[in-house]
């Protein structure tokens, strides 16, 4: 099923340049869309418009759901990592909580570790002082989407993930839970620190404090103003983004 899911997403994708380089006499040829985008009639324009729409929500369907499937990512992260990088490309706003729900996927060696599960975490968490300080791969794709994944992102922070997680576990030895809660709570500091460095490379550290403590002032319970709280000690920790004046450090 998955790869009957890549192998048809990636023709889908592909079909048009294998047309053009199969028959390269016709590549000169008036394209059909420019000619239905250009037309004089209306009906004819809507009609093309329709249509573009329609292939870029089927696109982002099919990249959502490489995204989403878990047992993709150990035997095939680099088709996760290729459809987490084309929602960037194609500014996906409308995939932004599903970005989210992978900011901490990378995969092996994209830090230079030899492996990016579990047992690894402490180093990924220490990665030269602060391996978040860079972008996760949906980190990069959420910053060049931009300033509409914010409000998913202020959504995704002041999630209850840990409670959440708790809930789900099943019967375990006291040692068992400890080796697992320590785990789940080192991935979510770690999703934290994504989510600070993806505010500043959208943001600024400036203005990004600016939108943390406006949601904090909105906040409605206390482990939300908490989850709040620690984004906003990540974000200061943070150097300023490479283009900012010197007085956003203040």
């Amino acid at each position: 099923m998955r790869d009957a899911l890549i192998a048809g997403f990636a023709a889908v994708l592909c079909a048009s340049a294998v047309g053009a380089i199969a028959s390269p006499e016709k590549t000169e040829s008036p394209d059909p869309l420019v000619q239905a985008m250009a037309s004089e009639q209306a009906s004819v324009r809507y009609a093309a418009r329709t249509h573009i729409l329609a292939d870029r929500d089927r696109t982002i369907k099919a990249l959502v759901q490489i995204v989403e499937d878990p047992s993709l990512r150990e035997p095939n992260p680099d088709a996760v990592l290729e459809a987490i990088r084309l929602l960037g490309r194609i500014r996906a706003a409308e995939a932004a909580d599903s970005l989210l729900e992978v900011i901490d996927f990378t995969p092996p060696g994209y830090y230079g570790e030899a492996s990016s599960d579990g047992a690894s975490l402490a180093k990924r968490l220490g990665y030269y002082g602060r391996r978040w300080a860079s972008p996760s791969p949906a980190g990069e794709a959420l910053v060049e989407i931009g300033s509409p994944t914010l409000p998913a992102i202020l959504r995704y922070i002041v999630r209850d993930r840990l409670g959440a997680w708790l809930r789900q576990q099943p019967e375990r030895s006291p040692s068992e839970w400890a080796s697992a809660y320590e785990k789940e709570t080192a991935r979510e500091r770690l999703r934290r620190g994504y989510c600070a460095v993806v505010i500043r490379d959208i943001e600024g550290k400036r203005r990004g404090m600016i939108l943390l403590e406006d949601a904090l002032a909105k906040a409605g319970t206390a482990p939300e103003r908490e989850a709040l709280e620690k984004v906003m000690d990540l974000l200061k920790s943070l150097p300023p983004r490479s283009d900012e004046p010197v007085r956003d450090e203040e």
